[in-house]
């Protein structure tokens, strides 16, 4: 997506932003993804997605579910996303990670789990045009964060420039 990457790598060089990937794609495509961009040290606060690896013998690509969740009716069984949310969050108040404010970009339905835990100080990103944009004003009155709309990686970085939300 145009400008993401140049998005991405002005996030990593922020010393008050931690990264995180939270995705239900799975860890071989998005470590390949990463090293072909040079981000592969970029995520420390952590990559939360199902494991995958290729099996030496046959080479064929092999993923197994982050977990096996029947909880949520938000999320698929293999990844509640607001699980891995709730284990994010609460490592705040522990001191390992001392956050002021999460802001999660999504795009997808099974985000609108995640994004119900975010709070007052915290801030969703939705992208424009995509499925979780569209019904998200069916949800809206469970949600407690601010939202920004976005199209693309130049526009979110200027729209998480305009809300102060980011300090280049």
């Amino acid at each position: 997506m145009p400008g993401i990457l140049h998005l991405l790598r002005r996030l990593e060089q922020c010393e008050t932003v931690d990264l995180c990937i939270l995705s239900d794609a799975n860890s071989f495509f998005i470590k390949e993804w990463l090293a072909a961009h040079g981000l592969e040290c970029s995520f420390r606060a952590g990559i939360y997605t199902n494991p995958a690896c290729v099996m030496p013998e046959s080479q064929h690509l092999v993923v197994v579910p982050y977990e096996h969740q029947t909880h949520c009716d938000y999320c698929p069984e293999n990844l509640c996303k607001g699980g891995v949310m709730d284990m994010l969050i609460g490592s705040q108040s522990n001191g390992d990670k001392p956050y002021g404010s999460l802001i999660y970009v999504g795009d997808s339905c099974n985000d609108l789990c995640a994004i119900r835990r975010l709070s007052t100080a915290d801030t969703a990103c939705i992208r424009c045009g995509e499925e979780l944009h569209a019904k998200l004003p069916a949800y809206r009155k469970e949600l407690n964060c601010q939202m920004i709309h976005w199209w693309d990686g130049h526009d979110l970085e200027h729209q998480l420039a305009k809300h102060r939300h980011l300090h280049w």
